[in-house]
């Protein structure tokens, strides 16, 4: 399995929903969206459930009292 796919926007957008299916059935685990602009920062789209255990981790941690991070 693919992990990481990488796309312009504009091929991205040609095919979007294929892209969406693609994560949903897992092909790969996320979409990084490279900017054609380098001062821009490029886009990563992600499946909820690992956005959602990566969030989770994030507030873990948070609660922490020596750790403060910003999401």
């Amino acid at each position: 399995m693919q992990k990481t796919k990488i796309l312009s926007q504009e091929t991205f957008q040609k095919d979007m929903e294929l892209y969406f299916d693609k994560l949903k059935n897992k092909d790969f685990k996320k979409i990084v969206l490279k900017s054609e602009d380098e001062a821009k920062n490029d886009v990563v789209i992600l499946r909820v459930d690992d956005y959602e255990r990566l969030k989770n981790l994030c507030d873990f941690f948070e609660d922490l009292p020596f750790v403060k991070i910003n999401i």
